[in-house]
């Protein structure tokens, strides 16, 4: 063989295997693309139904990874005399962990979003004004968000905390959540005002079918917070918000007042809420509390800075990696947690009916 086939033969042969090198090389790089986006797909996939889900995904915090996969749409009631008193300061604070935010009110600002109703901007238009901002979210962003919070201008709310209380729950089924209190007249109650959570389903079954039933929903006006648990009474299982000690994670009065010595018995708080808690320590509350009534702009920015910005000196921040979610709940359970009865007064026993569907 002449030394110039030779030649030929061992650059034919180093070229073709550089070839299947680079072609090999390519073909394991998409695969291990693709294998890591299954893997990321199915861990997501685990998060829906396993429970005690390890977190760090892809380096990922807790938090990071439930603002991705728990949707949440924030509605936040106010109008144009507050939005400079205090809407521009929950924009400032809470609002940047919704996934978004939306304001009602009845005239545009350049400086937040809104949604523009043509109502009287007082408290006894406020069932409609809240009922019509509910519809227009349906309308518009039901298919982007599976959560969907209805909060006042003077509320604050931990949406982390919120994230985590729902990643045991399903967005599919018509749930109602907050601080419940007992009504006579109401067999299940309602949910306070200041913040609560409809579930996607039950803002699909609120817009589509108890809102235009007149003897469920009133029209225009009543209070609120009660017009929305009386639309829901039997459509949606009004979720027991409690931790795993039995302690509140929605604030329906100032913090102060929850902290303060045992509230006279007399008072309405007392006579109304539903589940009995403790009072006059810290051992009323969760760990996780999730929204806070009646804060002022200024202690928004205070509880702002304590909860995101302060750290004591030589403890480990580096938790995350360890944590888990908690499990997913069975609608047996959620039902089961939903009809323990009541010790306020107010509370008539009956049976409940859950039409969830």
């Amino acid at each position: 063989m002449q030394m110039k086939e030779v030649t030929y033969l061992v650059a034919g042969f180093f070229i073709g295997s550089t070839l299947l090198y680079l072609q090999l090389y390519v073909y394991d790089e998409n695969y291990k693309t693709v294998t890591e986006s299954t893997n990321y797909l199915q861990r997501v996939n685990d998060f829906q139904e396993k429970s005690h889900n390890k977190v760090n995904l892809f380096n990922e915090s807790l938090s990071e990874f439930l603002y991705k996969n728990i949707k949440i749409l924030c509605m936040i009631m106010t109008h144009p005399e507050n939005h400079r008193k205090k809407a521009i300061h929950v924009q400032n604070t809470w609002e940047k962990r919704c996934n978004k935010l939306l304001f009602v009110t009845s005239r545009e600002d350049l400086q937040l979003d809104t949604i523009i109703l043509n109502q009287e901007d007082s408290r006894k238009s406020l069932w409609h004004k809240t009922k019509e901002g509910f519809l227009y979210l349906h309308k518009n962003y039901i298919d982007e968000f599976d959560w969907f919070l209805k909060a006042d201008d003077d509320s604050y709310v931990i949406l982390e905390n919120l994230r985590y209380m729902l990643s045991q729950y399903n967005p599919q089924t018509s749930l109602y959540f907050g601080h419940r209190y007992a009504k006579k007249g109401l067999k299940e109650g309602y949910m306070a005002g200041g913040g609560y959570i409809l579930s996607k389903k039950a803002l699909i079954k609120f817009a589509n079918v108890l809102v235009k039933d007149k003897t469920r929903c009133y029209i225009n006006n009543g209070a609120e917070d009660y017009e929305m648990g009386r639309c829901l009474q039997e459509e949606a299982i009004f979720v027991d918000c409690r931790d795993g000690h039995h302690q509140k994670r929605f604030f329906p009065l100032g913090i102060k007042k929850h902290l303060q010595a045992e509230v006279k018995e007399d008072h309405w708080y007392t006579q109304t809420k539903y589940y009995n808690v403790a009072q006059g320590s810290t051992d009323c509350c969760s760990e996780y509390p999730i929204q806070f009534h009646y804060v002022k702009p200024t202690v928004m920015y205070l509880q702002d800075y304590l909860i995101y910005g302060v750290h004591p000196f030589g403890d480990d921040f580096d938790f995350q990696s360890n944590e888990t979610l908690p499990r997913k709940l069975s609608l047996e359970e959620i039902i089961a947690a939903s009809d323990v009865p009541s010790l306020s007064p107010l509370f008539v026993s009956h049976q409940s009916h859950h039409n969830v569907e």
